[in-house]
């Protein structure tokens, strides 16, 4: 898919303005893109899944659904802005409402990649 890289760039833009001002920008980056390798190669497995019939199918699809809502890089973001060697400065976390941003962020950048 050659726009799985566009995609995966716009993901990552999004992930750095919303950490930008508390997080360090080059860790952070280094962090998801090693999440959107993960995120490629679950992906590929899960659409791979879905293609079965029977349960196996109705769990590859909500998987997808959940993966793809970014509930995973939510969780990635608040785990990153727990640990001390991601903050910019130690007594500035970023806050859970913050990263909440990632749902519509990223829900947005799924419905423009499924148009494309």
């Amino acid at each position: 898919m050659p726009t799985w890289y566009l995609f995966a760039g716009l993901r990552l833009g999004v992930v750095l303005m919303i950490a930008g001002g508390r997080l360090d920008i080059v860790r952070t980056l280094g962090l998801f893109a090693l999440y959107e390798a993960a995120y490629f190669i679950v992906w590929r497995f899960l659409v791979a899944l879905s293609y079965r019939t029977g349960p196996e199918e109705t769990v590859a699809l909500i998987a997808l659904l959940v993966v793809s809502s970014g509930l995973p890089a939510i969780g990635t973001l608040w785990s990153a802005a727990q640990t001390p060697y991601f903050r910019r400065k130690p007594e500035t976390p970023l806050k859970f409402g913050r990263c909440l941003i990632l749902l519509p962020a990223f829900f947005t950048l799924n419905l423009l990649q499924n148009l494309a």
